[in-house]
């Protein structure tokens, strides 16, 4: 059969030469493709491709054609058609969606990439991919084809089944139906949906959301960042599945409502009203509000730094589509040419200059929305890594990123307007950014622990004595430069707690306090200090309720509350947690500045105020580069420097106690002299360390000496003893509470295919990339663990099954669970007790805090993870519930319409770390995998009796 196919592709390829002739580049040439009609849908596909100009002489007729948008699915050309009376390979996804298309007694012209580009040609490849604004906004209409299969995983036989594919086709077409009906206000649909005893506008029920879920968020294509651009593009737009058609315009209009938008509300799995409606619709919007900007093209400007920000997580394949996949859609003149010879860093690095100059500024450093969360992978002085940590890493995911430090782009101006544009690039390689700003100082010895959370009076503890809260007058905030003192005649404390809020109020509308509202604060916080009492001065929000809106998109899209101006006394100023505040930490420099900065700033490493820059940054000296060539600097990050946000440090310069200098940004990190990188890892905490490692953009090395914290249990010898009481008891008995860090909930699809001995954990909207999380199997060997997890294919973990033949079945069985890597396991236990057959309890010791919370997976058919429903049926549907009965996560098992191969479904909805993500999948699975096998074992031995009583109940050992 191989040899078969083999035959057929090498068959297929010699052909292309028959097939492609060459374009012409001046006449902007591109095919079309003629797909012949056909009476029966098996019916064998036959097309023919023919050239069209889009660069049309005078009083020519424009190209008519339509063009397609679908996911190629996996990349195996298996299926033939005839092109040019050629034999053509395409993938399965395409041929269906070919089949299904054809008129039945007429042609239909299409613009189909996979066919009407030839991929193996790069300099035509090239030249195409420039064209696809033209191609897509010239079409009459785009197609955006719902494949129903692809993104899902189903066995062989699943996928030989025309039921299975029919079943999810229906499911689509149902949706489609619903949001016709509901855009077109339907009155017995609305009725339908209307529950006045629960909400006070329209309830969608679990089947509901699957149906609109299969329309608008399970299909990849939504997905896909090169489908981005093509739906954005198009004039008009339909959504087609076999059987069902669904007019953008629909969209659009129902969008255009919010009101009526906003009276549609969904169940969460833990039965609680939420507006879930915005979030399956938020790609959609994200669409439309491009599509609104080609609309109003000759008012709106569509900025790059816009574009790749909107799209950054859509997926591509080829990292550089992160920015040519995109290109079509933007307005500005960047100057970056399609040119896939491009290396994936010599791209980057032009489009984060092509940012610079387009805005005259360092608004790409300063406030970097791709900054990951230890910062730069420069810094990290990885072997292969090629980008100056100028460069911005533009295929950084969403989760693997800090929130910008400021989101906003005017509410500060730390340095002069503009930077030098074009840059200046120096060195042999031209990778070395000359920028020119003033350096205000070093940082001192940071003295928080930058893997735990502090109060803002436990900051001010360790860096301010008790006189600076009872006497503030005496302690004023005056930092000093070059013999200067420089004061603003504030105190200490004001400067402290003013740093801590970046002086603003809470994001996302963020802006800078008034002097009313600092009045208050000041005056409400030197009160609580004198008294000991527990303030958490982490941001500022002006309650001011009736000025309040409100978008379904704010989770999404960056939305959120207004906020007013306080005007009389009725308005109060309220200090709350912001949990952004874990991300950064309060520090001073030698000449007392008072900085919130990342938590992988170190001491020593610079502050700066750049020209072009809003914010100040931190850089770090480059100890690599030759002596004598000058100060050379890696980018930390932006920070927060108190009283030098608004242009102080240019009144510095021109009064002479600061000075302007050149400031040269080096490239990529350089080998020492021993040909060996000097670890720069080992101060960073454990926690942001071991977030570093889950990237899945650099291979994890373990640093020397950033372990992860100890879970409270020994380390079990190399054969691991089954009885419990060789374990030690936790190192701390003392349980505590821990903080509520509900995030979004992140979901992971978990399989185990046919035959193959590991369980695979993959995001449940990305299941066509590598698994996330595997858990390999024992092969029965003495001393081996029952399950090896390994995080992005590093191992991370061990489980060790309890021996049965040691405890009888109603004892208490003990799982032990090593976390970390394996020459640094730490362990925990996982206890059931044969009293409680719904139970499992560990411990798990938090890295940020260092607390130990007892956690208990439960089984629990009454709860699901979110769009999912628990059968009644199943025995393997658990809860994870931390000490004040939350819940921390649920796993649905594998339900009607998935895969065999599918275990079920995870959902943390708590965010604690990568480390707590592997303590949740380790423990499940451990739970899953020795029920499966105890179940193996006595249908088994029921068998065998079976047997050995002639079917009548023998007895088994």
């Amino acid at each position: 059969m191989s040899e078969h196919v083999d035959q057929e592709v090498m068959e297929s390829r010699s052909n292309h030469v028959k097939v492609y002739k060459q374009l012409d580049s001046t006449r902007q040439e591109i095919r079309l493709l003629t797909l012949h009609p056909a009476t029966e849908e098996s019916d064998q596909i036959y097309c023919s491709l023919s050239h069209a100009a889009l660069n049309q002489a005078e009083g020519s007729a424009p190209p008519v054609y339509e063009a397609l948008s679908y996911v190629w699915g996996e990349p195996v050309f298996s299926e033939p058609i005839l092109l040019n009376e050629q034999k053509f390979l395409i993938t399965p996804s395409l041929k269906y969606a070919l089949s299904y298309l054809r008129y039945k007694t007429k042609p239909r012209v299409l613009w189909v990439d996979a066919v009407c580009i030839n991929q193996s040609d790069i300099e035509e490849r090239n030249q195409q991919v420039a064209l696809m604004r033209e191609i897509y906004s010239r079409c009459e209409r785009d197609i955006a084809w719902i494949d129903p299969m692809i993104g899902r995983r189903f066995t062989s036989k699943e996928l030989a089944r025309p039921r299975l594919r029919h079943e999810i086709e229906e499911t689509i077409k149902e949706g489609v139906e619903l949001i016709q009906n509901i855009t077109a206000k339907n009155s017995k649909t609305l009725k339908q949906l209307q529950d006045t005893t629960e909400t006070d506008g329209y309830l969608l029920e679990y089947d509901t959301q699957e149906r609109l879920l299969a329309v608008l968020d399970t299909p990849t294509i939504w997905k896909r960042l090169w489908v981005m651009q093509e739906l954005s593009l198009a004039p008009r737009l339909i959504l087609v599945c076999k059987n069902a058609e669904l007019d953008w315009d629909c969209l659009s209009a129902l969008l255009k409502d919010e009101p009526y938008f906003d009276a549609f509300h969904m169940y969460r799995s833990h039965s609680l009203n939420h507006p879930l409606w915005g979030e399956i619709f938020v790609t959609v919007k994200l669409i439309e509000d491009q599509r609104r900007l080609f609309r109003e093209a000759g008012q709106v400007h569509s900025g790059l730094m816009d574009v790749l920000t909107r799209f950054r997580e859509m997926e591509s394949t080829d990292p550089r589509d992160k920015i040519f996949g995109l290109l079509g859609l933007v307005t500005e003149d960047h100057g970056i040419n399609i040119d896939y010879t491009k290396s994936v860093g010599e791209l980057y690095q032009e489009t984060t200059m092509a940012l610079i100059n387009l805005a005259g500024n360092l608004d790409i450093l300063c406030q970097n929305p791709f900054e990951g969360i230890a910062g730069h992978k420069a810094l990290q002085q990885l072997e292969h890594q090629s980008m100056p940590s100028w460069v911005a890493e533009f295929d950084a995911k969403h989760r693997h990123c800090v929130a910008p430090l400021f989101a906003q782009r005017d509410i500060f101006n730390a340095g002069s307007k503009d930077c030098e544009t074009p840059c200046r690039l120096l060195g042999k390689e031209k990778n070395i950014l000359a920028l020119r700003g003033t350096i205000l100082g070093n940082i001192k010895p940071i003295l928080q622990d930058p893997s735990q959370e502090y109060l803002a009076q436990d900051i001010m503890d360790l860096y301010f004595d008790r006189d600076t809260v009872l006497n503030p007058s005496e302690h004023m905030y005056a930092p000093s430069f070059n013999g200067k003192t420089v004061s603003s005649g504030e105190t200490c404390i004001r400067a402290f707690w003013r740093t801590l809020v970046k002086d603003c109020t809470i994001p996302p509308r963020m802006r800078r306090l008034r002097e009313k509202e600092i009045e208050v604060l000041d005056v409400s916080n030197q009160q609580r200090l004198r008294e000991d009492d527990l303030i958490n001065v982490f941001s500022i929000q002006i309650a001011c309720d009736k000025y309040n809106s409100y978008s379904v998109y704010s989770y999404e899209l960056g939305e959120g509350f207004d906020y007013s101006e306080l005007d009389d006394g009725s308005n109060t100023t309220k200090v709350r947690n912001d949990t952004t505040l874990r991300e950064f930490m309060f520090a001073m420099t030698e000449n007392r500045l008072f900085v919130l900065a990342r938590r992988h700033v170190r001491e020593g490493d610079v502050v700066a105020v750049l020209d072009g820059g809003k914010v100040p940054m931190i850089l770090r000296k480059a100890d690599d580069m030759e002596e004598g060539s000058g100060d050379f600097y890696r980018v930390v990050c932006a920070t927060y420097v108190h009283g030098f946000m608004d242009g102080e440090a240019e009144v510095g310069v021109e009064e002479g106690w600061l000075k302007k200098q050149d400031i040269l940004l080096a490239p990529a990190q350089q080998n020492s002299p021993s040909g060996k990188h000097r670890d720069s890892t080992s101060k960073l905490d454990p926690l942001i360390l071991h977030c570093l490692n889950q990237s899945d953009q650099f291979d994890f090395k373990a640093p020397p000496n950033g372990v992860l914290p100890p879970q409270g249990y020994a380390m079990p010898n190399a054969d691991p003893p089954q009885d419990q009481s060789k374990y030690q008891p936790p190192q701390n008995n003392t349980i505590t509470t821990f903080p509520n860090r509900m995030g979004r909930p992140v979901r992971y699809k978990i399989t185990r295919r046919s035959f193959h001995n590991r369980y695979e954990c993959r995001p449940e909207h990305d299941f066509d990339r590598p698994a996330t999380y595997t858990l390999k199997l024992s092969d029965s060997r003495k001393n081996k663990p029952d399950l090896s997890f390994a995080a992005k294919g590093m191992p991370m973990g061990e489980c060790y099954f309890p021996n049965v033949r040691k405890t009888s079945r109603t004892d208490a069985k003990s799982f032990r669970i090593g976390l970390g890597n394996p020459s640094n396991m730490q362990w925990t236990e996982l206890v059931h007790h044969g009293k409680d057959d719904h139970d499992w309890s560990f411990t798990f010791n938090l890295p940020s805090t260092g607390q130990l919370i007892p956690l208990t997976w439960m089984k629990d058919n009454n709860i699901a993870v979110d769009g999912m429903s628990a059968s009644s049926l199943s025995d393997d549907n658990f809860k994870l519930v931390g000490p004040d009965g939350q819940v921390m996560a649920v796993f649905t098992s594998r339900t009607f319409g998935l895969s065999s191969s599918t275990a079920g479904t995870v959902q943390i909805n708590v965010d604690m770390g990568p480390v707590f993500e592997h303590a949740v999948v380790m423990s499940l699975l451990g739970i899953y995998e020795y029920r499966k096998r105890e179940e193996n074992k006595s249908s088994s031995s029921f068998n065998a009796g079976a047997a050995a009583g002639g079917g009548g109940g023998g007895s088994t050992c």
